[in-house]
């Protein structure tokens, strides 16, 4: 009985030291895994979903803050001048250019 008790205790102790390393390395797989979906946003459908599904389900905007997201390249930007932009006889602005 003895016996049992003893490798049931190493058993717990080896769980307890497995736990502890791999909840250490989860914020820093987790970090660089949304990081990476973040960078990959604007080309990947994988990441377009991933990133939008955890933004509304856990009403968040980057992997730390908002912030995160400047230092991502979500695409070129169009510039607007006189002929891409039109005002309708109502006074309605329209722009018409393309991504």
């Amino acid at each position: 009985m003895a016996i049992l008790a003893f490798i049931l205790g190493i058993f717990v102790f080896a769980s307890l030291i497995t736990a502890l390393a791999l909840s250490s390395s989860s914020p820093g797989y987790l970090r660089d895994t949304l990081t990476n979906n973040m960078n990959s946003y604007a080309e990947d459908q994988g990441s377009i979903d991933i990133i939008d599904n955890i933004q509304t389900k856990y009403q968040c905007c980057g992997v730390n803050l908002w912030l995160d997201w400047g230092r991502i390249a979500l695409g070129t930007a169009t510039s607007i001048s006189k002929n891409n932009m039109s005002i309708d006889p109502v006074g309605n602005i329209n722009l018409n250019f393309s991504i």
